[in-house]
């Protein structure tokens, strides 16, 4: 991540650590690091769109930690000062995302997506034998200043057999789920998240889905397969006023299979690299 005068850079490492690195003094960083749940091991990450800028580690223990960098703008002697800091939406203690009869998740969590939906939190978890959605809310007592948790837990049907959950994208709505097997999409209707609906979209023959991430507004999400081949999906309404996946453009591909797609902050432009290196810029 960046602060908005591309002065100071977030850098989330592999191994759970956070560095802000200040950009116009090189070798001048400070490092963060959360308080990841004792003896568990990250099995997933997830962030969030770009405007929310957040990231949530799954663990071993079905348990998510869910951070999000912020950048506070001091003048001392008339001079701009960038400070970045690490906060935690819900806590500094990982949540236990849970089940509909509200047990806890006992598996590693394999797949994850995290949204800021209103005044509260969306993750989606998929373990090998569950696929769940918890909503959370936090809210505060002002007057003897302790906050509470609100975690509503729903069970999400599986993919039908022969499809693996690859990627997980979650909008900013809370009601629509994109979910990528390893050669089609599937949309979950969430809008009653006690009855959710699959939806089958679009199988991709011959070639897997690598990455999937939605861009700024969460209307379409940008799928890259392993032939580098790169399309844009909408969701939209059909003729009888349900919603469904709509192809609406394909892209010129990279050269091999896509390893990354990070959408831009304000518009519908993104960077993509693939496996041999090559970075692409597009806009959708």
């Amino acid at each position: 991540t960046l602060d908005r005068y591309e002065e100071i850079a977030g850098v989330f490492k592999s191994d759970g650590n956070v560095r802000f690195e200040d950009l116009t003094q090189p070798g001048s960083f400070i490092d963060v690091t959360p308080a990841h749940p004792e003896a568990s091991k990250i099995t997933a990450t997830a962030k969030s769109i770009t405007a929310s800028d957040m990231l949530a580690y799954g663990y071993d223990s079905g348990r998510v930690l869910i951070v999000k960098p912020s950048y506070a703008i001091s003048y001392p002697n008339d001079k701009r000062k960038v400070t970045p800091s690490l906060g935690f939406p819900l806590g500094d203690e990982a949540l236990a995302v849970k089940n509909a009869a509200g047990e806890t998740l006992d598996s590693p969590i394999v797949q994850l997506a995290v949204e800021e939906i209103n005044q509260g939190m969306g993750i989606v978890a998929h373990t090998e034998s569950a696929l769940v959605y918890n909503n959370v809310t936090v809210g505060t007592n002002p007057l003897p200043g302790l906050t509470k948790t609100n975690q509503q837990a729903f069970d999400l049907p599986e993919l039908p057999a022969g499809h693996q959950i690859r990627a997980l994208q979650l909008d900013e709505t809370g009601r629509h789920l994109v979910v990528a097997s390893q050669n089609a999409l599937f949309l979950m209707e969430l809008k009653n998240p006690k009855n959710p609906q699959l939806i089958k979209a679009h199988k991709f023959e011959g070639d897997e889905i690598r990455q999937m991430k939605f861009l700024v507004g969460t209307g379409s999400v940008i799928v890259g397969n392993q032939s580098g081949n790169l399309s844009q999906w909408f969701i939209v309404r059909d003729q009888n006023n349900n919603f469904n996946l709509k192809l609406v453009r394909e892209f010129k591909g990279q050269a091999a299979a896509i390893t990354t797609i990070t959408p831009e902050y304000h518009r519908r432009g993104f960077w993509v690299g693939d496996e041999k290196g090559n970075v692409g810029i597009y806009f959708a």
